[in-house]
């Protein structure tokens, strides 16, 4: 399930329990398409809360240097308009109300251009509830137990991919000290037009089996992505990347990481 808020009025550093009267989940939180036969796929929403909400459903692009996605910058500003497919979707239903507890199916399709080229395209759907949601934080405070009510607005988004033809991310690594610190810097450049999902590990010769980091890597295409880590970096580390891919098993490497 894929639930987040994005906009929230109060914002509390204590820990503690959080219900909400009036809620939504979604899943799944990635649709992919096959653009040569681009068939109706679907997800669902469902009202988890206490009272009854109206949704609004709308295609979006998400820039991948926004705060909402913050993977890198593109190498070329114009691979912006050529991914873009948030106009060739298609939703039913794009307004919906739902009673505590029910459920309903999104149905989502894309209508590709005529002379789409290979490659993976993208955009998200957001799904913004349009009652403000009334959540009671419950905070522990000196033995006791406190109630505070939030005023928050909810919306999720559920990502769209859609890959024309086949092929494989081009992917490039260096290592080497960040600017403004002693410390390590991955960089991640993905030359290809192809989307990467997958693994990613590094690790140095001398101790391969010691992980100096590790994470879910998404490259998108014609990208730059820089991964900040906490090390201090070592120009006779002798890096290496550890990668393979989530959608192509084949896909997987262990390159060198110079700088």
């Amino acid at each position: 399930m894929n639930k987040f808020y994005l906009i929230a009025l109060l914002s509390l550093f204590l820990v503690g329990q959080v219900q909400a009267k009036n809620s939504f989940l979604v899943a799944p939180a990635i649709i992919n398409f096959d653009m040569d036969e681009p068939l109706t796929q679907s997800f669902i929403i469902t009202n988890d809360g206490d009272e009854p909400i109206r949704l609004n459903i709308k295609p979006v692009y998400y820039p991948i240097d926004s705060n909402s996605l913050r993977l890198g910058s593109h190498l070329d500003a114009e691979t912006v308009t050529i991914e873009d497919i948030t106009s060739s979707i298609r939703l039913s239903p794009k307004r919906l109300s739902l009673k505590p507890g029910q459920r309903r199916d999104i149905r989502v399709s894309i209508r590709p251009k005529k002379d789409q080229a290979e490659g993976t395209y993208r955009s998200h759907i957001l799904v913004q509830m349009l009652e403000t949601a009334q959540v009671i934080q419950t905070v522990a405070e000196g033995g006791s137990s406190v109630d505070m009510r939030l005023s928050m607005k909810m919306e999720t988004a559920v990502a769209v991919y859609g890959n024309k033809g086949e092929g494989q991310p081009l992917l490039n690594f260096s290592c080497r000290q960040q600017e403004d610190s002693d410390q390590l810097l991955l960089e991640v450049t993905n030359s290809s037009v192809w989307r990467f999902d997958g693994d990613i590990t590094l690790v140095t010769k001398a101790q391969p089996g010691e992980a100096l980091y590790e994470d879910r890597l998404v490259s998108m295409r014609g990208s730059n992505n820089p991964v900040k880590i906490e090390k201090k970096y070592n120009p006779q580390a002798g890096y290496q990347v550890i990668y393979a891919s989530f959608d192509q098993p084949e896909l997987k490497n262990t390159v060198d990481c110079a700088a």
